[in-house]
């Protein structure tokens, strides 16, 4: 590949499930991340649905290292499940105020679980859970980069609402996707 041919790359997005208890879903638009060490969710996302999944945060012993060269402390950690190309696992995320950078981020945690193998080449995500194969392709998500994608999104329970997305916000430069942690 050409360097002309790298600068056109784009972020590795996917249509997810978080799930909590009883069937308690919400729908995101996920940045799938391999140099993230942790898998997140931004703090104004789950202010704002958080409790529709029907599990509160518990502490999190964790400091994460942003991108911007910040050491922060997560709000809380979130245990559920999260489901992409209907492969379920069960996850944790670091809640935290990430400034609007993303909504979701399925890091290394997640990667690893699904068994995930990633084509650069044709920008695919291989991802496996006992008998679940999936083959991902970097979805080019509508309306990504635009003022309807900040609209409120609708929260679905298998039994109650009807479906609807949280959309990726636009990811500032200093926060994007690169998260680090240390346990203390």
């Amino acid at each position: 590949m050409d360097i002309a041919a790298q600068e056109t790359v784009a972020p590795f997005y996917q249509r997810a499930q978080l799930l909590g208890p009883d069937n308690a879903m919400v729908r995101v638009t996920a940045h799938v991340d391999d140099g993230a060490s942790r898998n997140c969710i931004s703090l104004a996302r789950w202010e704002r649905y958080g409790h529709c999944l029907r599990s509160p945060l518990v502490p999190s012993t964790t400091r994460l290292g942003v991108a911007n060269g910040r050491k922060i402390w997560p709000h809380g950690r979130w245990w559920g499940e999260v489901a992409v190309g209907g492969v379920r696992v069960a996850a944790w995320f670091e809640v935290f105020d990430c400034g609007g950078a993303f909504d979701v981020i399925l890091g290394k945690p997640w990667l690893h679980s699904v068994r995930a193998i990633h084509n650069y080449e044709t920008d695919e995500l291989q991802i496996r859970m006992d008998t679940r194969d999936a083959l991902l392709h970097n979805e080019e998500i509508p309306g990504q980069d635009s003022p309807e994608s900040m609209k409120a999104p609708a929260i679905q329970n298998e039994q109650e609402a009807p479906s609807g997305e949280m959309l990726q916000s636009d990811a500032p430069a200093a926060m994007e996707a690169a998260v680090e942690a240390r346990e203390v």
